[in-house]
This record gives C-alpha cells, sequence and structure tokens, in this order.
C-alpha cells in the first residue's frame, strides 16, 4: 500500500503543477467546451465531471445544470 500511496502522490503533485501552469494561446481542453456543452441535455439537473483541472469548464456546466459535482486528483 505505501508504494500505492507514493505514486498516487507523484501523480498528484504533477497533476498539481500542470494545472497551475498558464498556458499561452491555443489550449486543447477549452477547444472542445463548446462542443460538449451542446451534448448536455437542456434539462441537467446533476452532473459530474471528472478530472475538472482547474474547473473553467464545469463553472461552464454550472451555467446550464442544476449542480455540478467537479473532482480532481490535484488540490
Amino acid at each position: 500500500m505505501c508504494e500505492n500511496y507514493a505514486l498516487i502522490e507523484k501523480i498528484r503533485h504533477d497533476f498539481d503543477r500542470i494545472a497551475l501552469h498558464e498556458q499561452e494561446g491555443w489550449n486543447h481542453n477549452s477547444h472542445y467546451h463548446n462542443f460538449l456543452l451542446k451534448q448536455l441535455p437542456l434539462d441537467s439537473r446533476n452532473v459530474l465531471d471528472i478530472g475538472c483541472g482547474t474547473g473553467l469548464y464545469s463553472r461552464l456546466i454550472a451555467q446550464r445544470a442544476d449542480r455540478v459535482i467537479a473532482i480532481d486528483l490535484s488540490f
């Protein structure tokens, strides 16, 4: 179990570092936000965003859904 914990902490540290890194110009994630939002039913009540990163897309979903639960391995 200790080995797994060390690996999870390493991954979490890497994700934290990447999530906070400001990218200049085009972002491959935000490029798809409009397309993905169009796939949501108009009457969405509960939406789960797994791997939400900084939560940018989660905030867009929140404008169309009653409740958004956004989780990520990073803090």
